[in-house]
């Protein structure tokens, strides 16, 4: 399920969330959201409490894009611990997209490795967190 967000609420929602988000730049006047809106929209379904989708209306928040260097309508930035891990301009297939969302699986796994170190030696209360 998207959450549409304004761009004062970029960083609540996006850079300060505790699951990667993937950020839709879009406006209404945009053909190509339509090509990717299915696909967002199925992979925040299957990843439902693992990734977030909020998508920012450019028409209602004229500033949001510039503010988050977004050069092109529409795009999608993939964001993970408060940091730009990744972004599509345009529009592109599922096959391009599906990737670049396991991309922030991987990386939440590394910054997990680095704070807690190898699983193996974690003890019980620490792994029941993962």
């Amino acid at each position: 399920m998207a959450l549409d967000i304004a761009a004062e609420d970029f960083e609540d929602e996006v850079l300060k969330s505790d699951i990667p988000v993937m950020a839709d730049f879009w406006a209404p006047w945009c053909g190509s959201r339509y090509m990717i809106a299915s696909t967002t929209e199925k992979l925040s379904k299957e990843y439902k409490g693992k990734l977030e989708l909020c998508k920012l209306n450019e028409n209602e928040s004229p500033h949001g894009a510039n503010a988050y260097q977004v050069m092109s309508i529409s795009s999608l930035l993939f964001c993970q611990a408060g940091q730009k891990v990744d972004e599509i301009l345009g529009a592109v297939s599922d096959d391009m997209i599906r990737p670049k969302v396991g991309g922030c699986f991987s990386l939440s796994c590394i910054a997990r490795d680095r704070l807690y170190g190898d699983r193996r030696r974690l003890s019980r209360s620490q792994k029941s967190r993962w």
